[in-house]
């Protein structure tokens, strides 16, 4: 401790910092669990204020980046679980309110997607008084047409080569599965 700093030893613990790392290894689940509110929620001086909205930013990054994460690999509901997560945390960003909405969109869930976007541009006209940008605007006219993205399947997938498309036999020996997903 100085007299303008007070700080925690090496051998300490502590969440943020497992956090970081976690993040830098790219290990966003993990960190993601980490998360258990605001940083001392019951202080409210200003010091707090700015630290508080860098960790809600931290997390922000993180869920988005597990959110694209879960769409890459094919599961839409993890992924709109995490971006539902993600637009609690601001709930006016309009990114990830597009995001939520092509992703229940794409998973089939067209009336959950416009409700999403009406609550959207209700609590921007109460809070704001603004509108959604027009790209916000566009994604929901198209969700109302039925012409909003699909998620890719396998069948969207480019053919492999035919050298790699014939499952051969290895020298490994009950490792099926494990060769299974190494060839999908």
């Amino acid at each position: 401790a100085t007299r303008d700093q007070i700080g925690l030893g090496s051998e300490a613990w502590v969440d943020i910092v497992e956090f970081d790392g976690l993040v830098a290894r790219g290990r966003f689940a993990e960190a993601v669990e980490l998360h258990r509110g605001d940083l001392v929620p019951e202080l409210d001086q200003d010091w707090i204020l700015a630290a508080r909205e860098d960790c809600r930013a931290r997390l922000a990054k993180a869920l988005a980046r597990l959110a694209d994460m879960d769409e890459e690999r094919g599961d839409l509901a993890a992924a709109v679980r995490h971006t539902r997560q993600l637009t609690a945390i601001d709930p006016l960003c309009e990114e990830s309110q597009r995001a939520l909405m092509r992703r229940l969109s794409a998973g089939g869930d067209r009336a959950a997607a416009l409700s999403s976007f009406e609550r959207f541009r209700e609590r921007l006209r109460a809070e704001l008084a603004v509108a959604p940008a027009a790209q916000t605007r566009e994604l929901a006219e198209r969700i109302r047409r039925g012409e909003a993205e699909r998620p890719a399947t396998k069948a969207d997938a480019p053919p492999l080569p035919p050298a790699l498309a014939r499952r051969r036999r290895g020298a490994f020996v009950g490792r099926r599965r494990e060769l299974d997903r190494l060839w999908d």
